[in-house]
């Protein structure tokens, strides 16, 4: 990181972003956890070391905040590169704009397009549409993005491409 770069707090969904959930999942004690999307745990631990802050916001449905916290725990993320504090739950999509807002995060990486509506809505300036592993994701969908900050990341070195030139801009 030189001097001019700006140290960025950085949003992530879990499902289908940091972890895969279409692949099986590993048998850890107290119960399974879903694997980490290729290259996922690396990019973060070094934009990590470089001193960028980041938290966890993800949906979940009821009942589900201790299998999520499982894989998050088993796979080193949480408190490893994220801090337990910097972790949030919700359980709309739409939710996950006001609280990126009020965590005052710069950028936010999610496979949703609805989520990157919440979070321009909120005022969040920067937001990654992770599209690496999701295979039901309609073509016509990513042009019929119609606000500035947003850009396609297909895999986590592009993730990683894409924070570095924020963070110098």
């Amino acid at each position: 990181m030189n001097d001019k770069s700006k140290l960025l707090k950085i949003g992530l969904d879990i499902g289908d972003t940091v972890f895969n959930r279409t692949v099986p999942r590993i048998t850890v004690d107290k119960g399974s956890a879903m694997q980490p999307c290729e290259g996922a745990l690396e990019v973060i631990s070094s934009l990590e070391a470089l001193g960028h802050e980041f938290f966890v916001i993800s949906k979940i449905g009821p009942g589900s905040e201790a299998s999520v916290s499982l894989t998050m725990i088993y796979s080193g993320l949480v408190p490893k590169f994220v801090s337990p504090a910097n972790v949030r739950f919700c359980y709309t999509r739409s939710d996950k704009g006001p609280i990126l807002k009020s965590l005052g995060v710069d950028i936010h990486v999610d496979d949703r397009i609805e989520v990157l509506n919440a979070a321009h809505e909120a005022g969040i300036p920067h937001k990654i549409l992770f599209v690496g592993i999701r295979d039901d994701r309609n073509e016509t969908e990513c042009p019929a993005i119609n606000f500035e900050g947003v850009y396609i990341a297909k895999n986590w070195i592009e993730v990683k491409e894409i924070i570095e030139k924020i963070s110098i801009s």
